[in-house]
């Protein structure tokens, strides 16, 4: 097939155009003449040899024919013609009824096992067909740069942190804590660098997973969307995308969190409060660089045998290289189809009417996954806990409240540690009456480091499953920019743009991104592990009621977000995707974009199709049209909500 394109696009290059003449006889200039045999090479239908000869080829468009007859002859329908008729035009060009059907993707070297597809039939811009038919799309080569560099940095932080944590242990018996003189200002700017370099490091390995699962399902055949739930998708064929390699994904990251919030918070405090000088446990800083050795490990695995075609998280890029590296294939007659109808298309037998009538109002996430309902369950237990939480350490200091309350100082809302009356309950490992403890100092906090990873494996559970709703929501929002009631007004929909763009641009990201941040803090300031290392006499558990009660506001506020988001109806006829890449290749005929890398999708052209129940019947006629995509804002029109679709 790639021979005969070269064969038809040196012969054009090459080759002078023959004077054609218009259906009243009429010469056509030279521009109409071109851009009809465009249409005619892929458009008019073959004609048996048995019936007629072929004639020598005195055109283009003939010599087209002639190559489609012979290298791809299997490609093309038989069955009788239709008519397309673009608006505005004075006559309409006969086109076959496959020409339509197949013309969804406008490349037919995207697709693969052996189905050939065609472009439109109203070439864009007056292009040759063969100079349209190479498509190009964003390979995100910016996000791939940030995620490894971050990757980079990931490394650079376990092997920082293995390193110091050896240290420490050989350095400091019996209490295997190095402790150390900082002032309060010091010591929160270590934390907060420390903890921001693994921020920035689990965010790049979070995005490696991602974008890698979503190629990694295609060797099962099941690149379904744009955006996948990583902590409950797996690959059967990919060993790095195993269901047991998500898990230990997820727990190394979520340790790694728990050891740096408190590697950090271990400080001695004066009789006053104020940080006097902070400790490092050994013990703690190793297991921190084993987990994030782990994660680093699992990232550059995945690196290394994950074919990426597209780094790009733009639903419709992703669509398009996939229809390009014959991922998905697009199907015809599904124009005016949303994702929850593709179901009742798939249903329809050949004698059942294939056209619809465009929608007033879209379906909402929910209908149209069934998953949508247990993502928004799981995302609820986040709050629903902290709330469980909050009210239990509040019960468990109630009986302080009742021997304060005669002296006026009762029920306490303050942020601040009170231990008079106490806003905090205590889960303390104290040593023996003699002094001696059969574990070591070092032992015991790591069982408090433990304890509060598996409540970060909870929160980043329920989180991605919110996130995964506010992605699919975002991918639809991308979509619909691609069409407005009033044509002019459609700002496009953008098919590539550089990440922190997309991410900066869009509001519900940003909201979202700076409340999971604001919890990850939270929940660091709700669950503290303090300790007296140079005394090696205590190690202890805190939990706040308020801090929890604000953590459960903050996980409420997110959680009631996506869940608006979730059941919230699009107005309007432009079918509902929600990044669902086999939609998206149904609905967008024409990838090309305009110099700005937009699309606009809209009404393109009318189909009158002619047929007849036998040879002595009466001809009937019935009109539908279709809709499409178009680089040029004018190059598609208003939906017409009365008329039928195919």
């Amino acid at each position: 097939m790639h021979e005969r394109d070269e064969s038809l696009g040196q012969l054009s290059r090459s080759s002078t155009l023959v004077g054609e003449t218009d259906s009243h006889g009429s010469p056509l200039p030279e521009s109409r003449s071109r851009d009809s045999q465009n249409l005619a090479s892929e458009a008019l239908p073959h004609t048996p040899p048995s019936q007629t000869p072929d004639p020598p080829p005195t055109s283009v468009a003939a010599f087209a024919r002639q190559c489609e007859s012979s290298f791809g002859s299997h490609h093309h329908s038989t069955s009788p013609t239709d008519s397309c008729v673009d608006e505005g035009s004075p006559g309409f060009l006969p086109c076959p009824k496959s020409s339509i059907e197949d013309g969804q993707n406008g490349n037919d070297t995207a697709l693969g096992h052996g189905q050939a597809s065609r472009r439109p039939s109203t070439p864009v811009n007056g292009r040759h067909l063969e100079e349209a038919r190479v498509l190009k799309y964003d390979r995100g080569r910016g996000m791939q740069i940030v995620c490894i560099v971050g990757s980079f940095m990931g490394a650079i932080f376990a092997l920082g942190f293995l390193i110091a944590g050896i240290y420490v242990l050989t350095t400091s018996q019996p209490q295997q804590t190095l402790s150390y003189d900082v002032s309060e200002p010091a010591y929160w700017a270590i934390s907060y660098s420390v903890h921001l370099t693994f921020l920035c490091s689990a965010y790049s390995a979070r995005a490696i997973r991602d974008v890698s699962l979503r190629w990694g399902l295609s060797k099962d055949g099941r690149l379904g969307c744009n955006t996948h739930i990583a902590p409950f998708a797996s690959s059967t064929r990919s060993k790095v995308h195993k269901w047991y390699m998500g898990i230990v994904f997820n727990i190394s990251l979520s340790l790694t969190s728990a050891c740096t919030l408190t590697s950090f918070r271990l400080p001695s405090l004066k009789p006053d409060g104020k940080v006097r000088y902070a400790g490092l446990n050994g013990m703690v800083m190793v297991l921190c660089g084993l987990a994030a050795g782990i994660t680093v490990v699992i990232t550059s695995w995945t690196l290394a045998t994950t074919m990426i075609p597209t780094w790009s998280s733009n639903p419709l890029n992703t669509a398009s290289a996939a229809v390009q590296n014959g991922l998905v294939t697009p199907r015809p007659n599904r124009c005016m189809l949303s994702v929850q109808q593709q179901h009742e298309a798939d249903e329809r037998t050949p004698d059942m009417s294939t056209y619809v009538y465009p929608r007033d109002t879209q379906p909402s996430l929910v209908q149209a996954y069934r998953s949508t309902r247990y993502l928004l369950m799981a995302s609820w237990a986040l709050p629903m806990a902290a709330i469980i939480g909050a009210v239990t350490v509040l019960v468990l200091c109630s009986q302080g409240f009742m021997s304060y309350a005669a002296i006026g100082q009762g029920l306490t809302f303050s942020w601040e540690k009170n231990t008079r009356p106490r806003n905090f309950a205590q889960l303390v490992v104290l040593p023996k009456a003699d002094g001696s403890s059969p574990y070591k100092f070092s032992s015991r906090a790591v069982c408090g480091v433990f304890f509060l990873a598996s409540l970060h494996l909870i929160q980043t559970l329920s989180l991605d499953c919110a996130e995964g709703v506010l992605h699919r929501w975002t991918d639809e929002l991308t979509w619909r920019r691609a069409y407005a009631e009033d044509a002019q007004s459609a700002s496009g929909a953008q098919l590539s743009q550089r990440f922190l763009a997309a991410t900066i641009l869009s509001p519900y990201k940003i909201l979202f991104l700076m409340n999971r941040a604001t919890l990850h803090w939270a929940l660091g300031q709700c669950v503290l592990v303090t300790s007296r290392p140079r005394r090696n006499d205590l190690a202890q558990m805190e939990f706040y009621y308020v801090r929890l009660g604000v953590y459960a506001l903050f996980a409420c506020s997110i959680c009631g977000f996506v869940t608006f988001l979730a059941t919230r109806h699009s107005r309007g006829p432009q079918p509902a995707t929600f990044g669902h890449l086999q939609t998206l290749a149904d609905v967008v005929d024409d990838w090309e974009t305009d110099e700005k890398n937009r699309l606009w999708w809209g009404d393109k052209a009318q189909v009158q199709t002619t047929a007849s129940a036998s040879a002595s019947a009466s001809v009937s006629e019935e009109s539908e049209r279709r809709a499409g995509t178009s680089s040029r804002r004018e190059g598609v029109s208003r939906i017409r909500k009365s008329e039928r679709y195919l």
